[in-house]
């Protein structure tokens, strides 16, 4: 990840505006625990391109990491009004949704985001069992 982050930096420092490597660093920041820096940079990432949904995603993946479900979910709520194609928006929020205890809006974001993508059908089971688990709710 920190060569990942070098290269990111390197190509801010050539072209500041460049929001997709501001968006890039944040996941590989978010990867590396940085969480506050992740944000930041998905901060930045939207100034300059207010329709990069990913940069939403993203930085409403680090928001869930801080316990910050609503802004998590109004995140991942614009990254789908931006790309409603974006299926890990769907299944991130779903997650968001089940901590916070709505767990029929979260099945429905968990079946459109299998819809759009059904390589995400083992990702999302695993993310749900873990949070079930975590949280002691049974299917």
């Amino acid at each position: 990840m920190d060569s990942a982050i070098a290269d990111y930096d390197k190509a801010i420092r050539i072209n500041p505006r460049l929001e997709q490597a501001y968006s890039n660093r944040a996941n590989a920041r978010r990867a590396k625990g940085d969480i506050e820096g992740a944000i930041a940079d998905c901060d930045r990432a939207v100034r300059i391109n207010p329709q990069l949904a990913e940069a939403y995603n993203t930085r409403g993946a680090a928001r869930a990491e801080r316990k910050d479900f609503a802004g998590a979910i109004a995140d991942y709520d614009r990254a789908i009004q931006i790309e409603p194609r974006l299926a890990m928006a769907y299944a991130n929020r779903g997650l968001a949704r089940l901590i916070q205890g709505h767990s029929a809006e979260a099945q429905a974001d968990f079946k459109q985001a299998i819809k759009l993508d059904s390589n995400l059908e083992r990702v999302v089971e695993a993310r749900v069992s873990d949070v079930e688990r975590t949280l002691g709710l049974k299917r």
